[in-house]
């Protein structure tokens, strides 16, 4: 049988308001723990690592943390990866960026400033 999670059950842990009015829009009556609705609860926005510090026992508690450790490891790994990529694909755009902005400044500075070449005693524009 599995046990039910309700909106008492979360209140008498310390959940905060908005936590506890989004899994009552979800399961107003409560609802069983299932892959199904725990990974609804993630798609709702619900606090799950809250949910394993204040619902499980410290041996279910501890289960948890080492099942999720290589996914968060990974995900970390995946972040620093990404972020890397974006940092030098925005550092290439900037200096791409900037050169424009000093050629565009340069070329514009002619429209106001032409330049004149001297020749002998002519001036060319």
């Amino acid at each position: 049988m599995t046990q039910h999670i309700t909106a008492q059950l979360l209140n008498s842990k310390g959940a905060c308001r908005e936590q506890v009015e989004i899994f009552i829009k979800a399961w107003p009556q409560g609802g069983p723990v299932t892959i199904e609705n725990c990974l609804s609860a993630i798609r709702l926005g619900l606090d799950l690592d809250w949910s394993a510090r204040k619902l499980l026992s410290a041996p279910a508690w501890t289960a948890y943390e080492e099942a999720t450790a290589t996914a968060w490891t990974a995900y970390l790994e995946a972040k620093a990866t990404a972020w890397t990529t974006y940092l030098e694909a925005k550092a290439t755009a900037w200096t791409a960026y900037l050169e424009a902005k000093a050629t565009a400044f340069c070329e514009a500075w002619i429209i106001d400033h032409p330049i004149r070449e001297e020749r002998g005693s002519e001036v060319t524009v």
